[in-house]
């Protein structure tokens, strides 16, 4: 894991699709409109300004970056293969 600079750093990060997590594994989801929080069978559901206000100077963390992003080729040739 890796321990991102701030608030703004996470939520660029966010927008790139990337896992971020608050210091206590909760996992956080951007959407358009609003942000959700999944920790361990509960979902919290926020919008984006409330998630700033309570969260912004929070310590955020996220997977090793060799492990988040999908590489392209291999993702057609994984659908080309399962819908032959």
């Amino acid at each position: 894991m890796i321990k991102l600079k701030d608030y703004d750093e996470a939520i660029a990060y966010l927008k790139e699709g990337a896992a971020v997590f608050l210091e206590d594994r909760t996992r956080i989801i951007l959407s358009a409109k609003s942000v959700l929080l999944i920790k361990k069978g509960s979902r919290y559901k926020l919008g984006i300004e409330d998630f700033k206000e309570l969260y912004a100077k929070s310590s955020f963390y996220c997977d090793d970056l060799k492990e988040v992003f999908i590489d392209d080729d291999k993702d057609r040739e994984y659908y080309a293969f399962r819908h032959k």
